[in-house]
């Protein structure tokens, strides 16, 4: 009787334990590499959905003289998706770390003023836009972890 006792407490332990996962899904992301001190078309971006990912239009280049965040998070994409095997690779980039919403700036650096990484993440009505050049090493793990992987994407996106 003691054995089926200790089956039955391991049993539970083991159904009532989840992995702690703070992770939220994403409805859409807007990732890439911008330029603000440029004529033209300043911007690799790609748009991440559930349904595909698709390319920047290349198409909305008059941003006038001030090019502003609004600029980049209201870029026109490409209305066919890129192929399955590069949605394949961005598509885990919808799975985000919950502390980006509940963050600020403060582990994002700029060192120059000319080509930065541009993020913009939308989850549940909540809308949130990163430019960086870099991560600070103070910035919390999960966040170092996963804007690293947002510019290996990218960059293998862009080859």
């Amino acid at each position: 009787m003691k054995k089926i006792e200790t089956v039955v407490f391991l049993v539970t332990i083991l159904l009532g334990c989840s992995p702690d996962n703070n992770d939220e899904f994403a409805d859409q992301i807007i990732f890439g590499r911008i330029a603000g001190q440029c004529v033209g078309d300043c911007r690799e971006l790609f748009l991440l959905t559930e349904q595909g990912l698709y390319s920047d239009s290349n198409t909305d280049t008059d941003f006038g003289d001030l090019i502003d965040v609004a600029d980049w998070e209201n870029t026109t994409f490409e209305s066919n998706s890129l192929s399955n095997e590069k949605f394949e690779l961005a598509q885990h980039l919808l799975q985000i770390p919950e502390i980006l919403f509940e963050s600020d700036d403060e582990f994002t650096e700029q060192i120059w003023a000319d080509i930065d990484y541009f993020i913009q993440i939308k989850s549940n009505g909540n809308s949130k836009s990163f430019i960086f050049d870099k991560i600070a090493e103070t910035a919390d793990l999960e966040i170092i972890q996963y804007m690293e992987d947002m510019i290996d994407v990218y960059d293998l996106l862009s080859e």
